[in-house]
């Protein structure tokens, strides 16, 4: 069927209604609610909410389909429902016990009280609104990377693993700028119903398409994350190209009734919201694959993209793609499970891929997801079950990822999905693998965040992993955890803690709900003066949130910690399910329990990488416990191993690049202690001169190198110099946390105590931690924060 040219225009679309309950004015239009006049004051996503109820009105919504209706293809908990109504109840002003608005059914879900009522252009009762079709099907994103990932992982691994999460595509304001020409995002198409499984087809045969598209060189295409976002939202065209910065969108229906497959696309340029192409299909379903192949082709002729470089790779010879209906089915089924982001759904998405292999055993595509869910699943297993079963697991994942670069040696993600895997045994096979991948999938914003980790392993490379993040945030810009993604490389490489808190700031203003931004913004709030009892308060937020979080809970005992309250500290340690060594390392250092803090240092190490900001307690724990036990031998070789040193003769190397020399320092401060001195001075020394070097060649920020640069001054008895860098630090805030672990008792300052500004400076951090603990003293009483204890 040959293609057939619309021009639209914007005059034509259908104009937003507007409804009335009771004495409400809700205009989908505007955007806004009114009452006598007067608008009320909503968050976005509560006016979602609002207008989910309408649409449903007058039956009873549950909160399942809740769930799919405001937080499409995303997965929230009953709680997050539950919050999201008493917020709507506050802004609209109801009350849960005696309701004007919005009621609760107990054990089904949630209604309109008033009669709703759609209005006309002049404000006139036009009709009433009776029971609309519950929405059809689950809506599906993909999962997120569950890797534990070096630095990533030491930051937060919550960055990579989506708890009850809710995503709003965005309110800001975009520029009045002219859009990208050789830019296209594809929405989820529509599903018009028909027979079990249209909803899967409505949303596997767009991201087909995107996929067939993004091999068009030159062409940028918006990832499915973002571009599937606005799915149900009823927003104008022009203002989604706005929002992905794309100037031409692709959107469409699917309808079936199992013998036959009717399929519609339009393409709509953005910045007119004129249909520059449209058209229809009706087929035999097993006619989906020549169907998809003509609509990406069809697309790119009307973008004026040159075909030559690119449709051969689309026209049925799309790598690692079938030609097997019930195989691709069971890969759309697969897919759909797995991007559900449910634990609970992996082992039913490993199965549906199996069956897909099954159809046709040359499907590399299904290998590919095969392996991600496999990991994936393996991810989520107990501690124990896991640290037994993942490597085997990674292994059967490699296998499955080496025989679909076999089958298909140009399918890019493949060589992504086995660049992931790389990282946890090298690096270097992961930076080819992840190369490779982008060369052919140049709009695989998963291939640029994978690389970006990568590249940040090295002090000298750090800048090249932010330009990374950002073109994967370029290709899929309403996803929140890239911005705090990119906000942990700004705080941890160039130390910005100001332009990481913006950016965290934003994505809470957006989604207020996002675990992620809580935690990572409270790490932030945390280093920054004045900002410590917020930064409990969003710690407290997030275990709230996400009871399960032991991260959230490690976070929040730690922010209790450094204001003295022990009770709260231990109590917020207990919550967390299997108790790791970490959580009570601090504890024991505060009551100065030296053989326990160094006993659950080693355990800590043992484990693996510890979280970079413990550097300075596991130092200190194996120190003193080396101090109370005798044990140097234990403690020098421990820190050799950790802090990444190693000797040829007298003279050290230092190999580690992500740590803040505070290991380094602590193991010269051992070889000192026992008579070592000539290797002592030379570590040291080795520490200032690489600390230099990261700092001036490599535009690392100071504030993570001044701690370990004081201590090596210290041991070299320069304290003048050591002192002009604690204060220094002192000046960044950085003493408002953790000072009990940094300088007060530390042995390599023993030189200091005499100096009337050193014991200034102690007393000053001990004030502040009193000023903070008075501020947590008032957000309990104001009600803001729980009495732990």
């Amino acid at each position: 069927m040959q293609p057939q040219s619309r021009a639209g225009s914007i005059s034509n679309q259908p104009v937003a209604p507007v409804y009335r309950i009771d004495d409400l004015v809700v205009d989908l239009g505007r955007i806004s609610v009114t009452r006598a006049g007067e608008t009320l004051a909503l968050p976005k996503l509560s006016f979602d909410l609002l207008v989910a109820l309408i649409e449903v009105a007058p039956r009873i919504v549950s909160p399942d389909e809740l769930m799919d209706r405001v937080w499409p293809g995303l997965v929230v908990s009953p709680e997050t429902v539950s919050q999201r109504i008493k917020l709507l109840r506050d802004s609209l002003g109801d009350d849960s016990k005696s309701p004007r608005y919005v009621t609760g059914v107990r054990g089904r879900g949630y209604r309109l009280l008033p009669d709703v009522v759609r209005l006309d252009g002049e404000g006139v009762a036009a009709e009433a609104i009776v029971a609309v079709p519950a929405a059809a099907g689950k809506r599906w994103r993909f999962l997120l990377p569950v890797l534990t990932l070096a630095l990533v992982a030491a930051a937060g691994a919550w960055l990579l693993l989506d708890r009850g999460r809710e995503t709003d595509p965005g309110d800001e304001e975009t520029p009045n700028a002219s859009l990208p020409v050789r830019s296209v995002a594809v929405l989820a198409f529509k599903d018009r119903g028909g027979a079990e499984g249209t909803d899967i087809l409505a949303e596997g045969i767009p991201e087909t398409v995107l996929h067939q598209l993004a091999r068009f060189p030159g062409l940028t295409v918006i990832a499915r994350g973002s571009s599937f976002a606005f799915q149900d939202r009823h927003e104008d065209l022009r203002v989604i190209g706005r929002k992905l910065n794309v100037r031409y969108l692709l959107e469409g229906s699917v309808q079936t009734d199992g013998q036959s497959l009717r399929v519609t696309s339009s393409l709509v340029d953005a910045e007119t919201g004129a249909r520059v192409w449209s058209m229809q299909f009706d087929r035999a379903p097993q006619d989906v694959f020549a169907m998809q192949d003509e609509i990406a082709i069809e697309v790119a002729r009307a973008m004026r993209i040159t075909l030559d470089a690119g449709a051969g790779a689309v026209a049925g010879q799309q790598q690692g793609a079938t030609e097997n209906y019930d195989a691709y089915f069971a890969f759309l089924r697969g897919r759909a499970l797995l991007a559900s982001l449910r634990v609970t759904d992996l082992p039913a998405a490993i199965e549906s891929l199996k069956a897909s292999i099954r159809h046709d055993p040359r499907f590399g595509a299904a290998y590919v997801l095969l392996a991600r869910a496999r990991v994936a699943l393996a991810e989520q297993a107990p501690a124990n079950e896991r640290e037994q079963n993942f490597p085997a697991v990674v292994g059967e994942a490699m296998d499955l990822l080496d025989k679909a670069i076999a089958l298909a040696p140009h399918n890019g993600e493949a060589f992504v999905e086995r660049g992931y895997l790389n990282i946890y045994f090298d690096l270097a096979a992961a930076d080819a693998d992840l190369r490779r991948g982008l060369e052919l999938a140049p709009n695989y914003p998963r291939a640029y965040e994978g690389l970006a980790t990568v590249l940040f392993q090295s002090a000298a490379r750090r800048r090249e992993a932010l330009e990374m993040i950002e073109r994967a945030r370029r290709l899929d810009p309403l996803e929140p955890r890239l911005d705090v993604i990119k906000a942990t490389y700004l705080l941890f490489g160039p130390a910005e803690r100001t332009q990481a808190a913006q950016l965290l700031e934003s994505v809470l203003q957006r989604d207020p709900l996002y675990v992620p931004v809580l935690l990572r913004l409270s790490e932030v709030y945390w280093m920054m003066p004045g900002k410590h009892a917020e930064s409990l308060k969003l710690a407290e937020q997030a275990v709230a949130l996400d009871p399960g979080n032991a991260l959230a809970w490690r976070q929040l005992a730690t922010c209790y910690m450094d204001v003295g309250d022990i009770a709260a500290a231990e109590s917020a340690l207990r919550s967390i399910a299997e108790q790791p060594p970490y959580g009570w390392l601090s504890l024991h250092l505060l009551r100065k329990d030296w053989r326990k803090a160094g006993e659950a240092a080693y355990a800590m190490i043992a484990e693996g990488p510890p979280h970079p900001w413990l550097e300075s307690g596991i130092s200190r724990a194996i120190r003193m416990h080396a101090r109370t036990t005798g044990e140097y031998r234990r403690a020098i070789e421990t820190l050799e191993d950790w802090a990444a040193v190693s000797w040829e003769g007298d003279e050290p190397l230092l190999l580690g690049q992500l740590d803040q020399g505070i290991g380094v320092a602590g193991l010269a401060d051992l070889l000192m202690t026992t008579g070592h001195e000539v290797r002592a001075r030379a570590l040291a020394e080795a520490l200032l001169a690489d600390a230099e070097m990261q700092i001036s060649r490599y535009g690392r920020g100071e504030i993570w190198l001044n701690d370990g640069r004081a201590m090596a001054l210290g041991l070299l008895g320069r304290p003048e110099d050591a002192m002009a860098i604690l204060q220094r630090q002192a000046s960044f805030g950085v003493y408002i946390h953790k000072w009990q672990f940094l300088i007060d008792g530390e042995p390599a300052f023993e030189p200091l105590l005499k100096r009337p500004d050193f014991r200034a400076l102690l007393a000053d951090v001990r004030a502040n931690a009193a000023q903070e603990r008075e501020r947590l003293d008032r957000m309990r009483r104001d009600g803001l924060v729980p009495n732990r204890g």
